[in-house]
């Protein structure tokens, strides 16, 4: 199958590639005395929402949380060299609340489509999207794609022309397994048909069956910096820390209770931290958590957030990373699924990260400007495509 984060190893000087399989950890890691180091299958399982009582099973549908739980995918290989970043978040006339996000084009290109996380869902059952989307571009476009756990397997796929006003725009599909994303832009086979419009997209909703009812969503919301390159902070730094913040979803004020818990991958409890405090409608707040006590720590760490209002509470996660800078120059070529843009390449050089994070080796007319080392036997090691090269901010 296909995957956003494959890896690629360029061939050696002689233009060959020569791969070996041991499978002996694999067969042997029921042993806990063979292979003592980090266990995550035991310790960290992965977290996915529990969507059974949810109307809408979209995690910040409508962006008040900025990006977080949404991602690129589906794209073309080469991006635009055009614009630096297509999705942003945007405070213009919303539909809901205090933000949307926006889609810019550019004539003859398309960029990575916004996606939601992996959606867990039942294969063989309806569903219906729907979604308010408005342009400031006649002609101007926007395709809704669904992407399931199983390349190929696509049970819906339709482009909406937009007007200038909010529209809601709907789509109905039958579930071919048991994960899907839901993604909103331009399809590979979309090209932008002129430079800088602006598609704006709000309110998005997944629900059982075949018709569209009223939007909704959590009343509460929280996010920590697992979404942008924040979380990785390199262990010289002086001032370690983390932000941790909560919104509120709806148009009354509420008061709220946080509880900030952090572990290691092993489920140690490393520090805590209990806040209260009152939001606006539609505002948020956001709480630094200093990390001074991991002075001499490295690795990855998890982050819990218990958020509760007077009627409703929630459990959200994320994560962050101490890091060491590599010193040495290995040999071999990883490629990353997207190229990264110039603010990112200066932001990896702190890992000591040489070369390039493209899909396939670089042109130098998508990669120029972002002054990449143009020798082909040099080490790229990344974390993954939210760790260390999203450009989130606004």
């Amino acid at each position: 199958g296909r995957s956003d984060f494959q890896l690629f190893i360029l061939p050696d000087k002689k233009n060959t590639i020569e791969l070996k399989f041991d499978f002996s950890i694999s067969a042997k890691s029921g042993n806990k005395a063979f292979y003592p180091g980090e266990r995550y299958r035991e310790t960290d399982n992965l977290h996915l929402p529990d969507l059974s009582k949810c109307k809408n099973f979209v995690q910040n549908p409508s962006f008040e949380g900025d990006l977080t739980f949404w991602a690129d995918g589906v794209t073309d290989i080469k991006p635009s060299p055009k614009i630096d970043n297509f999705w942003k978040i945007s405070t213009k006339n919303p539909h809901t609340g205090k933000k949307s996000a926006v889609y810019t084009t550019a004539k003859g290109f398309n960029g990575p489509m916004l996606c939601t996380f992996p959606i867990a869902v039942i294969p063989g059952k309806q569903y219906t999207v729907s979604f308010f989307a408005k342009t400031d571009t006649e002609k101007t476009a926007i395709s809704v794609f669904v992407h399931t756990a199983k390349w190929g397997d696509f049970p819906g796929s339709k482009r909406f022309r937009l007007s200038r006003e909010w529209k809601r725009y709907s789509l109905t599909f039958t579930a071919p397994n048991e994960f899907l994303r839901l993604c909103f832009g331009d399809r590979w086979w979309d090209k932008g048909v002129t430079d800088n419009a602006h598609v704006y997209l709000d309110d998005v909703q997944l629900e059982n069956g075949n018709k569209v009812s009223n939007f909704t969503q959590k009343p509460l919301f929280a996010y920590s910096d697992t979404f942008t390159k924040n979380q990785c902070i390199p262990e010289n730094s002086k001032d370690k820390k983390i932000n941790v913040t909560i919104v509120n979803t709806t148009n009354t004020t509420h008061t709220y209770s946080v509880y900030i818990t952090i572990k290691d991958v092993f489920a140690k409890k490393l520090l805590s931290v209990k806040k209260s405090f009152s939001l606006d409608p539609w505002s948020n707040k956001t709480v630094p958590i200093r990390l001074n006590i991991l002075n001499k720590m490295k690795g990855f760490f998890r982050v819990m957030m218990d958020v509760a209002d007077e009627n409703y509470g929630e459990r959200f996660y994320g994560r962050f990373m101490i890091y060491k800078q590599i010193k040495t120059k290995p040999s071999l070529v990883y490629a990353w699924h997207f190229t990264p843009l110039p603010e990112q390449t200066k932001y990896l050089e702190t890992f000591g990260i040489w070369g390039s994070l493209s899909f396939t080796p670089p042109d130098m007319e998508y990669n120029i400007k972002a002054k990449f080392h143009d020798k082909g036997n040099e080490l790229i090691k990344i974390l993954n495509h939210h760790d260390v090269a999203s450009s989130r901010e606004k």
